[in-house]
């Protein structure tokens, strides 16, 4: 068997212009050496601490989404590499993205859930609302022109929309209007917002309409 080669520590001696804070530095760098050398001394190779198997899973909103892994073990981690639209159009990945997961004794990986990927909802009072132009004041949103929503209110909403589903029409990071359908979004054509009285709290939850492919690792140890 091939014999490590002698392993040479970092030392805060190595930086003397930087002698007060590198050793915070250098620290674990030098703890996860000599653990990684002490594994391969016992006979332990790298794959069977890091093994990972990478696979490619799409996902529509619909969940629990079940996956055959070829595993022998529960994985330890399972993290989200990358993140596109199936359909091959381009997507804007703003945040990390997260999946919630199960795994049973048959040795099948389950995605219950994935964070991140839609944008966040937002909430409005009447005072948001503009009849005369349709919009939406909404500070700050994450939404995309035709992206689709569910509207709801814990009161009433104001006269022209009603609970249900709608498209987006960004018209800039802080002002939305609502379409019927996403044709209709992308046309910019928007629903007629007839007047701004409602009452109660109105929330904008956003909907998957597109899949995504998600590149999974998923990780033994």
């Amino acid at each position: 068997m091939a014999q490590i080669p002698p392993v040479r520590k970092i030392s805060p001696e190595d930086f003397p212009e930087q002698s007060e804070w590198i050793e915070s530095l250098i620290t674990p760098i030098n703890q996860f050496f000599d653990t990684t050398v002490a594994a391969l001394s016992q006979g332990l190779t790298i794959a069977e601490n890091f093994s990972g198997v990478i696979k490619n899973v799409d996902i529509d909103g619909t969940f629990p989404v079940k996956v055959s892994w070829p595993l022998r073990q529960k994985p330890a981690t399972v993290l989200v590499g990358q993140c596109v639209r199936a359909d091959g159009e381009s997507f804007a990945q703003t945040k990390a993205i997260q999946v919630q997961w199960s795994y049973n004794q048959n040795g099948q990986l389950q995605i219950d859930g994935a964070m991140g990927i839609l944008p966040k909802a937002e909430h409005f009072l009447d005072v948001a609302v503009t009849a005369g132009t349709d919009r939406i004041l909404l500070p700050l949103h994450e939404f995309t022109t035709g992206q689709k929503v569910i509207l709801a209110s814990s009161g009433t909403l104001p006269a022209g929309i009603s609970a249900g589903i709608y498209h987006i029409i960004k018209v800039d990071n802080f002002l939305v209007k609502l379409a019927s359908t996403q044709a209709n979004a992308i046309a910019g054509t928007a629903v007629d917002i007839t007047a701004a009285a409602g009452g109660g709290a109105h929330t904008i939850t956003p909907q998957y309409n597109i899949k995504f492919r998600l590149t999974l690792e998923c990780k033994t140890g």
